[in-house]
């Protein structure tokens, strides 16, 4: 789900950067080499950092890396035909607009985006809670122009 969203910012990086945006970056947890370049050519053309301690991900978790299923509880949550979860329609949207996922890597880090002012504090932090859940255009635009002004 996390190529959903930086499909959808990546449309956007031109309309950031004429908000206000200096720079629109991408932050990866893991150094799969043939998964970074798929995710590359497919989904984000813009920068890429890599994050191997993580501290990104601590930051949007408030000093813990934020992951509410184990591989376990992540597949008994998909099995149970009788209770809906934010989750299964957060899949059944990114699978209808065609997005592909994997199995490789660790799926179970919930990751989210910052827009920082140019003083390095804050002005939007989204958490992905439940996972899969995006922060909309018109959010990250409007947290660019106010940091853009701040």
């Amino acid at each position: 789900m996390c190529r959903d969203e930086a499909m959808e910012l990546n449309k956007h990086i031109d309309e950031l950067k004429q908000t206000g945006a200096k720079r629109v970056v991408c932050v990866l947890k893991e150094n799969i080499p043939a998964q970074v370049e798929e995710f590359r050519e497919g989904f984000w053309q813009g920068e890429l950092f890599l994050d191997e301690d993580k501290g990104f991900f601590k930051a949007l978790g408030g000093g813990e890396v934020i992951s509410r299923f184990s591989t376990a509880s992540f597949l008994a949550m998909l099995a149970n035909p009788f209770r809906s979860n934010p989750v299964k329609e957060n899949i059944a949207k990114t699978n209808k607009k065609g997005v592909q996922g994997n199995l490789k890597g660790e799926g179970f880090v919930q990751g989210g985006l910052y827009v920082v002012r140019k003083t390095g504090v804050a002005e939007l932090g989204f958490v992905e809670d439940p996972m899969g859940s995006m922060a909309t255009i018109e959010m990250v635009k409007e947290a660019v122009s106010a940091a853009a002004a701040a």
